[in-house]
């Protein structure tokens, strides 16, 4: 079992130095929104797209590190808690990355596709609207977590799920995607928010 735990923090601590030369490969963050870089500099879309290819490459690595790792996981421990534990372990530490990965993907791939028809509301928009990143609409702090707008609290209880990009607060029990959000927040109709979050 010792074996097997130093094994393990061998192969922890080669993901982490994998994940790190990744993520400090040329992506530092940049001085200016893209929205605001595509309107002072038009000809950037290109480097939006190289930067959207460089990222979705990234995230693709690592989810094959991830993947490795969990195969590794599986060959050497058997008992039903430690593989579980690992799995979260994994999923808080050798995730974070890849859901960095995936926000920029989104926020580049938001900034590249604007709407192209004016006053009507699309699959394709509304599907735009879900995916505005929450992040925009709240801060959160690093376990993803906010106090709720929807009730007194002195601790945040209101959690975001990044891979469904929804809220819910542990508290009241809210539950929304960012359509939700800004009706209930801005009183808007659900025209209006899809049309406020495509803007």
């Amino acid at each position: 079992m010792f074996q097997i735990a130093v094994n393990f923090r061998h192969l922890l601590v080669e993901a982490n130095n994998s994940i790190t030369k990744i993520m400090d490969q040329n992506f530092s963050t940049p001085r200016y929104s893209n929205s605001r870089l595509l309107q002072i500099f038009p000809e950037a879309r290109p480097i939006l797209k190289k930067g959207l290819k460089d990222y979705a490459s990234q995230a693709e690595k690592l989810r094959k590190r991830i993947e490795i790792a969990l195969k590794k996981l599986y060959e050497k421990v058997t008992d039903e808690f430690s593989i579980w534990f690992y799995e979260q372990f994994f999923e808080v530490f050798l995730g974070e990355g890849l859901e960095r990965t995936t926000k920029k993907i989104r926020e580049i791939k938001w900034t590249l596709n604007p709407i192209k028809r004016e006053g009507q509301i699309t699959p394709e928009i509304i599907a735009r609207a879900k995916e505005y990143p929450f992040e925009n609409l709240i801060k959160f702090n690093r376990a993803k977590k906010a106090l709720c707008m929807f009730h007194d609290e002195k601790h945040p209880s209101l959690s975001l799920n990044p891979k469904t990009n929804r809220i819910k607060c542990f508290g009241c029990g809210i539950n929304l995607d960012p359509i939700g959000y800004i009706m209930e927040t801005q009183n808007l109709s659900f025209i209006e928010a899809v049309k406020y979050l495509n803007n």
